[in-house]
């Protein structure tokens, strides 16, 4: 927007999902489909499964798993991010704050010491006394990214999913870029 004018920026595609993801973990935090959220992990696997886009921890102790299409999501993102949550719903804390240790190192880039998972988590959501690590991961919740959710089939399932308990948010995006 400039005073006396407004000139429209064109939309773009992203050229692959890793894009998406770099631009979305490019700081600790984030707010996805109204949900804000403090990331632990990105690109990792659980012991037991598949390797999950984002793991992140929400204001109530909640794992988040964020998984991102850069196109129009396919119905089986779902059933992706249900075996990742699966995969998830026993790790302890100790696995969460290690996580978060290695995330705060290879991708945000600290050298010096940083605050664990649980100081980190109190900070960011402005709680007067951090969570007990019991509090955390105690539920599973599923975000889900894509520049389309263009099968009714799909959201179908997500409002299922989330009448029977299992949070799950559909969140479209769109890129724009100003050359």
């Amino acid at each position: 927007i400039e005073p006396d004018n407004m000139t429209r920026i064109n939309e773009r595609d992203l050229g692959e999902e890793e894009q998406l993801e770099n631009r979305l973990v490019r700081t600790e935090t984030a707010q996805i489909g109204d949900v804000e959220l403090l990331y632990v992990g990105r690109q990792e696997t659980v012991e037991t499964g598949g390797i999950f886009d984002i793991l992140a921890i929400d204001e109530l102790g909640n794992t988040v798993v964020v998984e991102l299409k850069r196109d129009e999501a396919p119905r089986s993102v779902i059933t992706q991010a249900l075996e990742y949550a699966s995969d998830i719903q026993n790790a302890g804390y100790d696995y969460l704050n290690g996580r978060y240790e290695s995330f705060l190192r290879e991708e945000q880039g600290y050298d010096d010491e940083y605050s664990s998972l649980q100081e980190a988590h109190a900070d960011h959501f402005d709680l007067e006394t951090p969570l007990s690590p019991r509090e955390f991961n105690n539920k599973q919740r599923l975000i889900l990214v894509a520049s389309e959710f263009a099968d009714d089939k799909l959201l179908n399932m997500a409002d299922f999913l989330r009448n029977h308990d299992i949070d799950v948010i559909a969140v479209e995006y769109s890129t724009y870029r100003d050359d």
